[in-house]
C-alpha cells in the first residue's frame, strides 16, 4: 500500500509549485484536476485493487502463520482484514481526490446559480461561489467516507 506516499509526494509537489502559477489560474486549475484525477482513477482501479488485496493477504497469511493456526482460520483472517484494508484506502484515495478536483476551481470563480444547482447555494444570494462548491463537495464526499 503505497498510496500514502504518492498522496504526500503529490501534496508536496502541489505546494512547491505554488510559486510558479500565482497569477496564473488556469496553471493551478489544471494541476489539481489532473493530479485529482489521477487519484480517483487509481481509487477504482480493479487492477490495482487486486494487486493490493493479493499482497495484503499475503503479508497478513505469513503473519499469521507463524503463530501455529489453521490454515482456515489464517485464510479467513487474512481474506477478511485484506478486503476491510483494501476498501478503506480505496475510499480515502478517492475522497483525496474528489476533493482535489473541487479545490481546482479559483478562489474568485462565481457564476449565477442555475435552478438545478440551488441546493449547493448556502447563502442562497444566487450566485454560486467556489467556497460554496468546494463546501458541498467536501461536506458530501466526507459522509461517504465515514458511512
Amino acid at each position: 500500500f503505497a498510496w500514502p506516499w504518492i498522496v504526500y509526494y503529490l501534496f508536496r509537489g502541489l505546494q512547491s509549485l505554488q510559486p510558479f502559477w500565482r497569477g496564473r489560474s488556469l496553471l493551478e486549475f489544471l494541476a489539481y484536476m489532473s493530479f485529482g484525477s489521477i487519484l480517483v482513477a487509481m481509487a477504482y482501479s480493479k487492477t490495482k485493487a487486486q494487486r493490493a488485496w493479493q499482497s495484503t493477504s499475503d503479508v497478513v497469511s505469513m503473519a499469521l502463520n507463524r503463530l501455529g493456526l489453521q490454515e482456515w482460520l489464517v485464510e479467513t483472517l487474512s481474506e477478511s482484514f485484506a478486503s476491510l484494508l483494501t476498501r478503506v484506502s480505496r475510499a480515502a484515495v478517492a475522497f483525496i481526490g474528489v476533493n482535489l478536483v473541487a479545490n481546482a476551481l479559483p478562489e474568485t470563480w462565481v457564476v449565477r446559480t442555475p435552478p438545478w444547482l440551488r441546493f449547493m447555494d448556502a447563502n442562497g444570494d444566487g450566485l454560486l461561489g467556489a467556497t460554496e462548491v468546494e463546501y458541498f463537495i467536501y461536506q458530501h464526499s466526507q459522509s461517504v467516507l465515514l458511512a
